[in-house]
């Protein structure tokens, strides 16, 4: 799939970010940015569906896993992230899967390779001053809208469970999207060893984040 990115001819938009971590909201505002700016004339989805996506000179792309290839040909990249315990214990409960000590370190692997490669936004950062990372957002895309008309047009979350199964393929919300999970949920609900694991190995990520241990 990857090989079909032609990175020399068309440009591509990366919206990245931890899993669970506020992605889809920052691809929503991505995608409203984008098609503002450039009146509707570019394709936006999922990496997965690319080949499915209407063929054009400009993408926007989400993915939760960039190598150095699409580094190599991005117009622009922007990348979320969250306290990985709220990550996994996020994916826990959207998809019923344990998470595991690989998913965790791949998640951090991620946030290493991106750093000075992408527009770091904070989660707490996004979906609590929402405005200010729009006009952020915006300084980099070179856009001026006013951004209270592309909050006007986010998805609402509410309305996620109104979808068909799986993803929107304009929003990309998943039927139901939200978790209704609570600050420090993860400590009543991840695995004890998980949780040792990571802030054992990942002492260095939370002073940097600014998350507590």
């Amino acid at each position: 799939m990857i090989s079909t990115f032609n990175l020399l001819t068309n440009r591509y938009y990366f919206s990245a970010g931890m899993i669970r971590s506020g992605s889809t909201l920052l691809y929503n505002i991505l995608r409203i940015i984008l098609q503002m700016k450039y009146n509707g004339n570019i394709s936006c989805g999922w990496i997965d569906d690319y080949d499915k996506l209407e063929k054009n000179r400009r993408y926007l792309i989400k993915t939760h896993s960039i190598n150095r290839k699409l580094v190599f040909g991005a117009e622009h990249i922007f990348y979320t992230y969250r306290d990985i315990r709220e990550c996994l214990l996020s994916f826990k409960i959207r998809f019923g899967t344990e998470p595991t000590k690989a998913l965790c370190d791949s998640q951090i692997n991620q946030y290493l390779f991106l750093k000075n490669k992408a527009l770091f936004i904070k989660y707490e950062s996004l979906t609590e001053h929402t405005r200010l990372q729009i006009e952020k957002i915006q300084d980099t895309l070179n856009t001026n809208f006013e951004p209270g008309e592309i909050i006007r047009q986010l998805p609402e979350l509410i309305k996620s469970n109104a979808f068909s199964d799986g993803y929107d393929t304009q929003t990309l919300m998943h039927k139901i999207h939200g978790t209704e999970m609570k600050k420090f949920d993860w400590k009543n609900q991840l695995d004890n060893d998980l949780l040792r694991y990571i802030e054992n190995n990942y002492h260095w990520w939370f002073k940097e984040t600014g998350y507590m241990v």
